[in-house]
């Protein structure tokens, strides 16, 4: 195929996007201010997430499968990336809320930020906890309409904008079953193909698989042109989620913006913590059991699971998993008919995404 012309580089697209994001919260700041300075103060919380971080992964996935078919305007696929971003953030709202966080990108989570907000307002803690979840729930429903919202505006034609709300409906049928799934694999009986399903349905489908298809649906491409599509962003997604799980135990605070006793605290059973329990002996398990899940757990916990993880190989196994998962995403780009420029573009990405430390 013609390579398109100016296909706009991941650094483009997310300084761009952040400029749309942050144009997009000064008309909602402004609509909400003139409902009421309270309901104001809700927008600016969900910008202040939104806005301190981010790799904006999906909008240069949406603007790729767009210029990967013959797409040239560069305005319409960050319209479409846009409404993907704010959908991103609803569901990081409400992951945050499953998963009792208190930082995201860094800063406290909006049901933090409320917290600290409500404590002076309320009679006691239980009525500030209480207020701070349910403002926290209101921004990621905020979220998702307002993504609905933006996906219905597009300037393309109706049949297009139909076909677009469609995989958006698909998008977060699937992944609220793998928030569903991903909050019961903590106290439900549960192996490694339980937790790599939810990694497929929480990150690979409206992480990678969509953006891409509904950045070549915007170019016109075929259902045919699509499938190609839709096996790197599988592959891509999960190896990106292991990364995730890896970095989730053996990441710096300071970089990923997140605390590695997050996850641990929790009990999630990521696919590395699953493997890391199947290999490890009896001793090494019950101690993997004993730590997660304990909201008591501290570094030094996080510490010795780490060596848990090393010495029986789950670690070394996931990077390997993701390798191949990397080298599966490649042979599907090669069979793919994006263009030239644009292949050329999501390889490298995937590399990038091999190494990456946030």
């Amino acid at each position: 195929m013609k390579t398109p012309e100016a296909v706009p580089s991941y650094g483009v697209v997310r300084e761009l996007s952040n400029q749309r994001l942050g144009a997009m919260f000064e008309i909602e700041l402004d609509r909400a201010g003139q409902i009421d300075l309270r309901y104001q103060r809700l927008w600016r919380e969900m910008a202040t997430l939104g806005l301190s971080g981010g790799k904006r992964l999906r909008p240069y996935l949406a603007a790729m499968g767009y210029y990967g078919f013959g797409g040239r305007n560069l305005d319409l696929a960050l319209s479409l990336g846009t409404a993907l971003e704010v959908l991103h953030l609803s569901l990081l709202i409400h992951d945050d809320i499953v998963d009792r966080a208190a930082m995201r990108y860094g800063v406290p989570t909006i049901e933090q930020r409320y917290r600290r907000h409500y404590r002076s307002r309320t009679i006691d803690r239980a009525s500030t906890d209480h207020a701070a979840l349910g403002a926290a729930l209101l921004a990621g429903d905020l979220g998702l309409t307002t993504a609905h919202r933006l996906m219905a505006d597009l300037p393309t034609t109706a049949g297009q904008r139909a076909e677009l709300l469609q995989l958006l409906s698909e998008l977060i049928h699937q992944v609220m079953a793998g928030q569903l799934l991903d909050s019961e694999i903590a106290f439900r009986p549960s192996t490694a193909d339980d937790s790599l399903r939810v990694a497929e349905l929480k990150t690979a489908s409206y992480s990678c698989i969509y953006p891409l298809v509904m950045g070549a649906t915007l170019a016109g491409a075929t259902l045919q042109q699509r499938e190609p599509l839709q096996t790197f962003g599988y592959h891509f997604g999960i190896a990106y989620q292991l990364r995730d799980d890896l970095l989730g135990v053996f990441g710096e605070e300071a970089t990923t913006g997140k605390s590695t006793l997050s996850d641990v605290r929790d009990g999630k059973r990521t696919y590395l913590m699953q493997l890391g329990l199947r290999l490890a002996d009896p001793r090494q398990r019950r101690q993997l059991n004993a730590i997660l899940g304990n909201p008591k757990a501290t570094q030094r916990h996080v510490q010795h699971i780490q060596g848990i993880l090393e010495v029986t190989g789950a670690k070394s196994a996931v990077t390997d998993m993701i390798i191949r998962q990397t080298e599966l995403g490649q042979t599907a780009l090669t069979a793919s008919d994006l263009t030239d420029a644009v292949r050329a573009r999501l390889q490298a990405l995937a590399q990038d995404m091999l190494r990456r430390t946030t």
